[in-house]
C-alpha cells in the first residue's frame, strides 16, 4: 500500500516521538529505526523519505555527540545506534563511517560485526572508510584471533595513505609474528616500521629502531639453528650492517660483522667474509670469548677455503685455547674439521672415536701418493670414503676423492676410469658451485685441474698437461694457496724436465716449488710440522739441480747452490699462538680428550725460523732473482757472497 506525503509525515513524527523518548532515557533503539525506515518503503518516492530520515538521525547525533576526547553519555550511544542501523538495514553505505564510530566507542561485541558488515561491503564505500574498518578490526580482535588480527593488519597496510597508520600497522604486524613465534616475518615488519619511522619522524623513536635492529639479529640467529641458507641470512645482515647507529646496548659491531662472516662463508664468498672479519676486528676484545673463538674460526675457514696453510694454521693456534675454554661442541667439531683440511696434521688417520677417519683417509692416500705410491688398495679406501660421505653437505669432499681417484687410475694406466672419475667429480662441482650447501675449499677445484693435466700426459699430450700445470701452480700462488702451489709446480717442473723436454722452464716450476716450500716451512710454528715439508723441498732441491745441470750453466748451478744452502735463522717465541705444539696434538685433543698432549711437549716457548735470506753473488745480483718466489712482504736478511766463500 502507497500512503500519501502527509500520512507518511504524520507517521513519522510519531515514531520519532517515541524514539525522543528512548534516547533520553538510553534505551535501544533499532526497532523504532527499523519501523522507519518501514513507513518510508510505503511512500510513493521512498529514497527522497530515507534521506530525509538519514538526515534527521545525523542532526539527532550531532547534537548528542561528546566534543573531542569526552565520553559518550548513554542517550548518544543511543542515537549512535538508531543510525548504524539504519546504515545496515538502509542500507547507507555513504554512512559507513558511523559504524567505525560505535566500534571504537563502545566495547559491544557488535563492533566487530559493524566493521565487518564495512569489509563486506567495501565495493560500495570508500577506501578510506574501508581500510579505516580493517584497522579497528584488527585492534578488536582477542588474543586467540592473532592469525586473523594478522590478515587485518597486513590488509590495512596496504590501504592505508598516512604514514602513522603505516607505522601503527607494521609495529603490530611485528608483535603478532612475534607472539605466533614466526622471528623472519617480525623482522620484516619491524624494519619496514623502523624505515617508516626514519623517513616520516624528524626525531625518530630510538627504542623502536633498536627493536627492530634487535628483530633482525634474532631472525639470523633462528635461521642458523634451522640451518637456513644463506641467502635468506644475508639481506638481514645487510640491514643490520647498513644502520649500525640503531644497535641497542650490548650488541657491538663485532657481533655483527662475525655472524655476517660466517654467512658469506656459508654462501662460499671468502673475499666478503674476510672483509666483514677485518671490520669485526676493531673492538673484538669487548665481545663474548665464544664470538672472539667463532672470529678466529670464520679466520680458519677463509683460509682452508683458499687454500692458504699458512695463515690457516697462525689462526688454529690462536683458536684452540679460546675454544677449549668456550667449550662449545660445535666449535670444536668446526676447529677439527679445519684442522684436517689444513692438510699438515701427521700421523695415523683413525683414531677410536675419529669421525674424521674419511677426511683424514683423504689426506692419507694423498700423502702416499707423493711418496710414490697408489694402486689398487688406494682406489679401495677412496670408493670407501665416496660410499661414507654424505653427498649433500660433503660433496666437495667427495670430489676430492675422485680427483684422486683419477690420479690412480692415470698411473695404472686406467685412462678411461680416470675420464669417468673426473666427470664425475667435474658434475659434482658444477652442482655445488651453483647451489653450495656452505663454503668449500678453492683447492677441490684445482685438484680437479690437476688431474686432468695428469690425464692429459698419460694421454700422449705431455706439453699440453705441463702448460695447465704450469698456469696452475701460478694461480694458486697468487690466491696464496702454496701447498697446491707447490705441487703444481714440482709437477710441471717434471714434466718439462722428463717429457717435453725444456730445461729452461724446468728449471723456473722447480725455483718456484723449492722457495715456496721453503716459505711455508719457515712459517710453521712446530719442529714436527715443519718436517712434514720435508719432501717437498728435497723433491724441489733434485729438480732445481737436474734442471740446471740439462742446461750446463755454471753460474747459475752457483746460485741456484747458495739457494738451497742458504739458512733461516732461528728463534725462541713465547707467544701462545705458535707455542702450542704440533698442529696433531690440537687435533687429538679436539676429538677427545683421550689424546692428552707429551710432557715434552706442554711448552711456554717454541723455536722459530725467520724467512730464508736473500743471496747477493760475487758477481752482484741475488741469486735465481728472476725465479724466486719469497714472500715479498716477509722481511728477510741479505748476504753478500764472497770469492773466499767459495
Amino acid at each position: 500500500m502507497t500512503r500519501s506525503d502527509e500520512e507518511v509525515q504524520t507517521a513519522l513524527e510519531d515514531l520519532f516521538a517515541g524514539f525522543e523518548t528512548l534516547i533520553a532515557s538510553g534505551q535501544e533503539t533499532s526497532h523504532v529505526v527499523r519501523r522507519m525506515v518501514a513507513v518510508t518503503d510505503t511512500a510513493a518516492e521512498p529514497g527522497v523519505w530515507r534521506e530525509a530520515l538519514a538526515e534527521e538521525l545525523l542532526e539527532y547525533l550531532r547534537r548528542m555527540a561528546p566534543e573531542d576526547d569526552d565520553e559518550w553519555t548513554a542517550s548518544a550511544l543511543s542515537c549512535l545506534d538508531a543510525v548504524c542501523e539504519l546504515v545496515r538495514i538502509s542500507p547507507r553505505p555513504e554512512m559507513a563511517w558511523a559504524l567505525i564510530v560505535r566500534a571504537t566507542s563502545t566495547k559491544k561485541i557488535r563492533g566487530v560485526e559493524d566493521l565487518t558488515w564495512i569489509i563486506e561491503h567495501a565495493d560500495q564505500i570508500d577506501r578510506e572508510t574501508v581500510a579505516d574498518a580493517y584497522l579497528e578490526r584488527a585492534r578488536s580482535r582477542p588474543e586467540s584471533e592473532v592469525s586473523a588480527a594478522v590478515d587485518d593488519w597486513t590488509t590495512a597496510f596496504a590501504m592505508v595513505t598516512e604514514p602513522e597508520d603505516q607505522i601503527g600497522c607494521a609495529v603490530n604486524l611485528a608483535i603478532a609474528y612475534a607472539d605466533l613465534e614466526q622471528p623472519i616475518a617480525e623482522a620484516e615488519w619491524s624494519w619496514q616500521a623502523a624505515i617508516l619511522v626514519e623517513i616520516s619522524e624528524p626525531s625518530p623513536d630510538l627504542d623502536l629502531l633498536q627493536e627492530a635492529y634487535a628483530a633482525q639479529f634474532r631472525a639470523v640467529e633462528y635461521l642458523h639453528r634451522i640451518d637456513g641458507s644463506a641467502k635468506r641470512m644475508r639481506p638481514l645482515l645487510d640491514r643490520m650492517l647498513s644502520r649500525s647507529g640503531w644497535a641497542p646496548d650490548g650488541l657491538l659491531p663485532p657481533h655483527i660483522h662475525i655472524v655476517a662472516a660466517g654467512i658469506c662463508i656459508q654462501d662460499n664468498d671468502a673475499a666478503a667474509a674476510l672483509v666483514q672479519l677485518n671490520l669485526g676486528e676493531h673492538r673484538l676484545g669487548e665481545v663474548e670469548p665464544y664470538f672472539q673463538a667463532e672470529w678466529l674460526l670464520c679466520q680458519m675457514e677463509c683460509a682452508v677455503m683458499r687454500s692458504d696453510s699458512r695463515t690457516g694454521e697462525h689462526f688454529a693456534r690462536r683458536a684452540w685455547p679460546l675454544i677449549e675454554v668456550v667449550d662449545d661442541e660445535e666449535q670444536r667439531t668446526r676447529f677439527r674439521y679445519v684442522i684436517a683440511g689444513l692438510g699438515t696434521v701427521t700421523g695415523p688417520w683413525s683414531m677410536p672415536g675419529d669421525d674424521l677417519a674419511a677426511v683424514r683417509m683423504l689426506s692419507s692416500v694423498l700423502t702416499r701418493m707423493r711418496a710414490g705410491t697408489g694402486g689398487q688398495e688406494e682406489i679401495e679406501l677412496l670408493d670407501c670414503a665416496i660410499q661414507d660421505f654424505d653427498p649433500m653437505l660433503q660433496a666437495h669432499l667427495m670430489i676430492a676423492a675422485y680427483a684422486l681417484r683419477a690420479r690412480i687410475n692415470s698411473a695404472l694406466g686406467r685412462v678411461a676410469d680416470a675420464a669417468d672419475d673426473l666427470h664425475t667429480g667435474r658434475v659434482l662441482l658444477t652442482e655445488i658451485e651453483a647451489d653450495p650447501p656452505g663454503g668449500f675449499p678453492r683447492g677441490i677445484s684445482t685438484m680437479l685441474e690437476q688431474s686432468e693435466a695428469i690425464v692429459e700426459v698419460v694421454r700422449g699430450h705431455p706439453e699440453a698437461g705441463a702448460l695447465r700445470l704450469d698456469e696452475i701452480w701460478r694461480a694458486e700462488l697468487e690466491a696464496g694457496a702454496h701447498s697446491a702451489a707447490i705441487g703444481a709446480a714440482l709437477a710441471a717442473g717434471q714434466l718439462w724436465l722428463s717429457h717435453v723436454p725444456r730445461p729452461h722452464q724446468a728449471v723456473e716450476s722447480a725455483v718456484a716449488a723449492l722457495t715456496i716450500a721453503q716459505e711455508l716451512r719457515y712459517a710453521r710454528g712446530d719442529s714436527k710440522d715443519r718436517s712434514a715439508l720435508a719432501t717437498y723441498v728435497m723433491t724441489g732441491h733434485a729438480l732445481a739441480i737436474e734442471a740446471v745441470s740439462r742446461l750446463g750453466d755454471c753460474r747459475l748451478m752457483a746460485e741456484l747452490l747458495e739457494v738451497i744452502r742458504a739458512q733461516s735463522v732461528p728463534y725462541v717465541s713465547d707467544d701462545p699462538g705458535v707455542a702450542s705444539g704440533p698442529l696433531e696434538s690440537m687435533l687429538t685433543e679436539a676429538l677427545s680428550g683421550e689424546y692428552p698432549v707429551p710432557e715434552d711437549e706442554q711448552r711456554s716457548s717454541a723455536v722459530l725460523l725467520s724467512p730464508p735470506p736473500l743471496i747477493v753473488m760475487p758477481w752482484g745480483s741475488v741469486a735465481m732473482a728472476p725465479w724466486l718466489q719469497y714472500d715479498e712482504i716477509a722481511e728477510r736478511p741479505t748476504g753478500r757472497l764472497v770469492l773466499a766463500d767459495l
